[in-house]
């Protein structure tokens, strides 16, 4: 089974927690992990060591990919107002059909989620272009207007994709996106995602919620159609894949998402122990924010924009 993540050098270190959540829990029915590291020219080559470590302590296949410059160059420098933790490498995904040459079907993960069941349902290839979970708010009609979408085909969230490259390839994918992209700069505002899904929107099929659980969908203030509300309410008991989503990542000191426990795990066994955590924060300060968050919680609006019912994973 093949897995795509697509680091840049701020999301080195949540990519190895996410490879080691993958080697630990996929469990792909052939038994067989290869997961694909394609990054950007000047990523810090030194955390592909890391990955291999990682990787062989489960004897999974890693295979580390760099994007051409003569692709790379393709996509302008853009900034995302919704999305400023986006960098260009964001779109590396555009190009897998090129640079996978040697894959029909991967499962392409952004590394902002940690993997907590398996995946081997995920192994069937899609008849579309991609398998991807809905955003579970599905009449925010910003999306439509702004990307002029059809309503009635929804808008999913890209962070879990199992891709057709085989589709992408016969049907000039990767050419269709980059050109939309290029014609609506003014209209994008998530990025790679608003792409997906203003080119792919009826060249796709759903997975169910449960493999891709954002943090959006465990907040106070979420809202779902009645017909969702029971698939939505088992994927936050029983969630594959954990997605980060938003502002509140889990190696901030002061993220209180409700499954910060299961990246920390992933985190100590994929060897980051004891190691600074990615944070614009000196370390001294994170440690002291560490030990404070007791004392900080009841004081702060963030911590209580999640429901009081998630249960542990």
């Amino acid at each position: 089974m093949d897995f795509v993540i697509c680091p840049d050098n701020n999301y080195a270190e949540p990519a190895g927690v996410l490879i080691c959540s993958i080697c630990r829990n996929a469990c792909p029915e052939d038994g067989t992990v290869r997961i694909h590291v394609v990054t950007s020219p000047g990523f810090d080559k030194s955390h592909e060591d890391t990955y291999r470590r990682i990787a062989s302590g489960f004897g999974a296949i890693l295979c580390c990919r760099t994007v051409p410059e003569d692709l790379w160059s393709q996509v302008p420098e853009v900034r995302f107002s919704d999305s400023p933790h986006v960098t260009k490498s964001a779109f590396n995904r555009f190009f897998l059909p090129e640079i996978l040459s040697d894959a029909d079907c991967v499962v392409y993960l952004d590394c902002d989620v940690v993997v907590t069941d398996s995946l081997a349902a995920l192994s069937a290839v899609p008849e579309t272009a991609l398998a991807a979970v809905p955003v579970a708010e599905r009449w925010n009609p910003e999306w439509y207007g702004r990307l002029r979408l059809d309503i009635r085909l929804g808008y999913f969230n890209s962070g879990v994709m199992v891709l057709n490259l085989d589709y992408w390839r016969r049907n000039d994918v990767s050419k269709r996106l980059l050109e939309y992209f290029l014609r609506n700069l003014q209209n994008v505002r998530y990025a790679d995602q608003d792409v997906l899904n203003g080119v792919l929107g009826a060249e796709k099929s759903d997975l169910p919620y449960r493999y891709n659980v954002p943090s959006g969908m465990l907040m106070r203030s979420s809202r779902y159609y009645w017909e969702d509300s029971v698939q939505i309410e088992e994927a936050v008991r029983a969630p594959a894949v954990v997605h980060f989503s938003g502002a509140d990542k889990p190696w901030q000191p002061l993220c209180f998402h409700p499954w910060r426990d299961v990246y920390m795990r992933c985190r100590a066994s994929a060897g980051y122990s004891g190691m600074p955590r990615p944070s614009s924060l000196p370390p001294a300060v994170c440690r002291a924010l560490e030990i404070m968050r007791p004392v900080l919680k009841p004081f702060l609006k963030r911590a209580g924009i999640y429901r009081a019912d998630i249960p542990p994973v």
